[in-house]
């Protein structure tokens, strides 16, 4: 067989040991980057995330952490239980707040945290449990919430704003500029005075001039609110007002609802809600007990009281926000304002954003998602759709031999078909390295349902409070500051109208004529 031959069946020697001295350098250096950055990543308090492919425990410190992150995968492929071992990890570190939407991961971490209790001594528990605070409902009992205490540094009607833009995204009402305005200052007042909102509230407001004249300006310290009260009449036609206490009527009828809005910061101080935790969980799923309007607007409320405070925060002890599932909630204005604002701003305040979804490429609108993908520091991606995995493209390493295109459609093609449990890890300006993620090992004899219960009992149980006891506050403020015998001027808006009697063809064209001087009821 001549060389030339040789060389087409087989190959050129020569050239096949160029091939194989280049690929043992590449491969030498790609195992000195994957190396080094197993090295940079470990450090003080690390704790284990998982496994490289070769068995090596891959190492994190906190610090490493300390900064916004991007987390994504299909659903069931392990992000939730990875990002519980990141929170628990983190937390030697600083403080965990960890927002659910969904109602889904609180349980992975309830189920880890009743472990964790189980596996202390009888004398460290109550320590530990202390530590969390669980917002979340029961049968008879629920977290009490403080949507009206007015933090340090804050003023009322910027919270007012917040607080309406969130209430308005519980009703599929239509809300005009006077109705918006009218609940801004609802809520004004009620930061102002430090108290709750109830339906007899509300109409008291919106519909007795002499109550708003007589109680409530004179306890009204800021002047210009005041003056809006007692000419409330003049600002908002009653047409306004009456369709305002409607919807109220409406998204007041859970009781989840009522209590979450009826309670003042005082009622909460009360019931022991003023607790400065260092783990908090914010189960915001909606349930059999929380209707989904409710659940979404406590996500939202939560979500923007965390990045809010961030902004006024003298405290430099270093904190993690994890929230689930954000598809579900950064759609409405305020979220996606607060988030991508704090995406930019909030690692100032030493707050970490960890932001997780399913499909981030569609559930999260184009501009977030550049300044979360821009502004995060490190991303952990399990198994993914091309176009969710493309997000991780623009941080590989650079190959020296080969075809850099060949090489991102391999790397495409893996992240489509990772394994659960396996994830891509990445900070920036080091190498990507793919992980197993650590296995779950619950407390040896306890079922989950068991778990589940100790969470409730031991830990959840501190952070909240008997509904009757809510309630009955609730009624008690509710009797001080309604109570006496002022008599409403304006027209009440009678909840089951009685049929009037039929009348003749001139009653209905009378009843026409005046319809039509006084103008329709905004609906």
């Amino acid at each position: 067989m001549s060389k030339n031959i040789y060389d087409w069946l087989f190959g050129s020697p020569q050239e096949s040991y160029r091939r194989a001295r280049q690929n043992d350098a590449s491969r030498s250096e790609g195992g000195q980057s994957r190396r080094a950055t197993v090295q940079a990543l470990d450090g003080p308090d690390s704790f284990i995330l998982g496994t490289l492919r070769e068995g090596t425990p891959l190492r994190i410190a906190p610090g490493q952490l300390q900064g916004h992150g991007v987390a994504w995968g299909a659903n069931g492929m392990g992000k939730t239980y990875a990002l519980s071992v990141l929170s628990a990890g983190f937390l030697p570190h600083g403080r965990v707040r960890h927002i659910d939407p969904k109602g889904e991961s609180i349980l992975i971490a309830a189920v880890s945290a009743a472990s964790t209790y189980l596996a202390l001594p009888e004398a460290e528990r109550e320590a530990y449990a202390s530590q969390f605070h669980v917002i979340d409902v029961a049968v008879d009992r629920v977290t009490p919430s403080n949507l009206f205490h007015l933090p340090a540094g804050m003023s009322a009607s910027y919270l007012a704003t917040l607080r309406a833009a969130a209430m308005i995204d519980l009703s599929d009402h239509a809300f005009s500029d006077l109705m918006h305005h009218a609940v801004y200052m609802l809520f004004a007042v009620a930061i102002v005075l430090q108290r709750g909102i109830t339906k007899k509230f509300v109409r008291k407001f919106f519909l007795d001039d002499t109550f708003r004249q007589r109680v409530l300006a004179p306890k009204i310290y800021d002047a210009a609110l005041r003056d809006s009260v007692e000419h409330l009449e003049a600002i908002l036609p009653l047409v306004t007002r009456q369709s305002v206490v409607r919807q109220f009527e409406v998204l007041l009828n859970s009781q989840l609802a009522q209590i979450s809005f009826g309670l003042s910061p005082g009622a909460v101080t009360k019931l022991g809600g003023t607790s400065d935790p260092r783990v908090t969980l914010a189960n915001c799923g909606a349930s059999l007990l929380v209707p989904p309007n409710v659940a979404r607007t406590m996500a939202i409320n939560r979500v923007v009281d965390a990045l809010t405070e961030a902004k006024i925060r003298t405290d430099a002890t270093p904190e993690m926000l994890v929230i689930e599932e954000i598809g579900s909630i950064i759609k409405h204005p305020m979220v996606g304002r607060y988030l991508l604002e704090g995406s930019r701003t909030a690692r100032w305040k030493n707050l970490a954003i960890v932001c997780c979804a399913q499909d981030p490429s569609n559930a999260i609108p184009t501009e977030p998602l550049r300044a979360l993908m821009l502004n995060a520091r490190w991303f952990m991606a399990f198994e993914s759709d091309r176009e969710d995995a493309s997000l991780l493209l623009p941080h590989l390493p650079a190959v020296s031999a080969g075809s850099e295109a060949a090489r991102k459609q391999a790397f495409l093609a893996e992240m489509a078909q990772l394994p659960a449990q396996h994830c891509y890890f990445l900070r920036k300006g080091l190498t990507p390295l793919r992980v197993r993620t650590r296995d779950h090992v619950p407390a040896k004899g306890y079922s989950r349902d068991a778990l589940l219960a100790i969470f409730n009992e031991q830990i959840a149980a501190r952070s909240m409070v008997r509904i009757d006891d809510a309630e009955r506050l609730i009624a008690e403020e509710e009797r001080d500051l309604l109570g006496g015998d002022i008599r409403p001027q304006s027209p009440q808006i009678a909840s089951c109208p009685a049929a009037a009697p039929l009348g003749t063809v001139e009653d209905l064209f009378a009843l026409l004529d005046r319809a039509a001087t006084k103008g329709e009821p905004e609906t």
